[in-house]
């Protein structure tokens, strides 16, 4: 399936960020890492897997206390 993985290099521009952003999210298990097949050294990632969290995700509102809020 061509396309199904993505470079580092590849997956940081289709996600608008650097590369340590992405091996940060890799250190903390947000995406796994494959090893190429032609080249050992070459790091690859699931198409699919970036997308994933490019994704809207919701966001968490925490309550306003209204005594403090009127301060």
């Amino acid at each position: 399936m061509p396309g199904e993985y993505l470079t580092l290099n590849e997956a940081a521009e289709l996600m608008n960020v650097s590369r340590a952003t992405l091996w940060r999210r890799m250190r903390q298990g947000e995406l796994q890492t494959y090893q190429s097949a032609q080249d050992r050294r070459v790091r690859l990632v699931k198409r699919s897997e970036v997308e994933e969290l490019m994704r809207p995700r919701p966001i968490m509102h925490t309550p306003v206390d209204e005594g403090k809020a009127a301060a």
